[in-house]
């Protein structure tokens, strides 16, 4: 896994805003580029430190992450799930 994203939980861990932090798309298959999108899926966040922890990330990363709430019920959280797509970093 890409380094940048081997930071993050040591970041979010020292506040812990959520209970697990997953990347998925290129922040977990290796093909992160200074370009990509940092893509993370979180579990157990509660919705008012959402934008807490998207800043917290951010600062870490250096760069706005995509952050998704995997607790919550779409059609693109059931894809994450089923496909295997997620890739816990916490």
């Amino acid at each position: 896994m890409n380094a940048l994203v081997s930071w993050i939980p040591l970041g979010l861990n020292q506040n812990p805003l959520a209970y697990e932090v997953c990347a998925f798309g290129s922040s977990a298959n290796g093909t992160l580029r200074t370009s990509s999108k940092v893509e993370l899926a979180v579990s157990g966040l509660p919705p008012e430190r959402f934008f807490e922890a998207m800043g917290a990330a951010a600062d870490i990363l250096q760069r706005a992450p995509e952050l998704v709430d995997v607790d919550e019920d779409t059609p693109f959280t059931r894809y994450l799930k089923e496909e295997r797509e997620l890739v816990r970093v916490t």
